[in-house]
């Protein structure tokens, strides 16, 4: 049997659609960079990343929705994806009480 590596179609980064999810996994990773090294880039970094949730992302608008409690489901290259699933808005919290530890 022989393994085949496929190359990719493409060597560009792909920007859209942004979901909170990825965005919580980082300020989490940040959070265990900082909590081992110390290093207080890595807190700052994270908090910096976390704003994506309140506005500072590619489209200025703010993906966590504080009337419903609830977090959109992404970042399009126009606009925002709407819906609020529950997923969305676990890995907001996630991010959210990453940061409180």
């Amino acid at each position: 049997m022989y393994l085949t590596f496929v190359k990719p179609l493409t060597k560009q980064r792909a920007h859209f659609d942004q979901q909170p999810v990825d965005t919580a996994s980082m300020v989490q990773t940040l959070i265990v960079a900082y909590e081992i090294t110390k290093e207080k880039k890595y807190r700052e970094f994270a908090i910096d990343t976390f704003y994506w949730f309140l506005g500072k992302n590619s489209l200025n608008q703010e993906v966590y929705y504080n009337l419903t409690g609830g977090c959109h489901d992404g970042v399009g290259q126009h606009s925002l994806n709407l819906n609020q699933g529950a997923e969305s808005t676990i890995s907001y919290l996630l991010a959210r009480l990453s940061l409180h530890s």
